[in-house]
């Protein structure tokens, strides 16, 4: 039995703790009117113990072509469950991607938090009046940078991986006037 418990060890291999963050979802403003984006926030917080390594959303995360990938659940009424797997974006676009920067990592020390939303993770327009139950999905995964060359960018494969859905936040849209 003690072998077993070292043999891990022995062949170079270490248990990889997953990272305890929380995702928070909230509502710069309960009411927003058609055509406008959904007014949210999206904060990453480290609850863990040890700092960790991220990439923020960039160029392809909603596309599903690099990480993270992130996608946002938009619903109406309250019968419609929202799904398990992140809803990426199906629209049509070049296919190309900008080249990830140092810029483009964050390391949350334990007890830090991150806005998430940027321009690459903008919240959904409202297309018609009613109540919206929204969330966020952000998956990390340090073995999917999206390049074309295969090549393995080494700041993507020092992040923490990840699977984080966000609490679920009520949006009202209006009729414009």
């Amino acid at each position: 039995m003690p072998a077993t418990l070292l043999l891990p060890i022995a062949l170079g291999f270490s248990p990889v703790a997953t990272p305890r963050l929380k995702l928070e979802l909230s509502t710069t403003s309960p009411t927003v009117t058609v055509g406008q984006p959904l007014p949210l926030k999206a904060t990453i917080t480290n609850l863990g113990r040890e700092a960790v390594r991220l990439v923020l959303p960039n160029d392809g995360s909603a596309w599903g072509w690099r990480t993270p990938v992130i996608g946002w659940s938009v619903l109406s009424g309250t019968a419609a469950k929202h799904p398990r797997e992140v809803p990426v974006v199906r629209t049509p676009r070049c296919g190309n991607m900008n080249p990830l920067m140092p810029e483009d990592f964050i390391a949350l020390a334990p007890g830090q938090s991150a806005e998430v939303v940027n321009g690459w993770a903008t919240p959904p327009a409202a297309q018609k009046a009613g109540d919206y139950r929204v969330r966020l999905y952000f998956v990390n995964d340090p073995k999917r940078d999206g390049s074309a060359s295969g090549e393995k960018n080494p700041l993507v494969v020092g992040t923490a991986p990840v699977r984080l859905v966000s609490n679920e936040v009520v949006v009202r849209v209006f009729d414009l006037p």
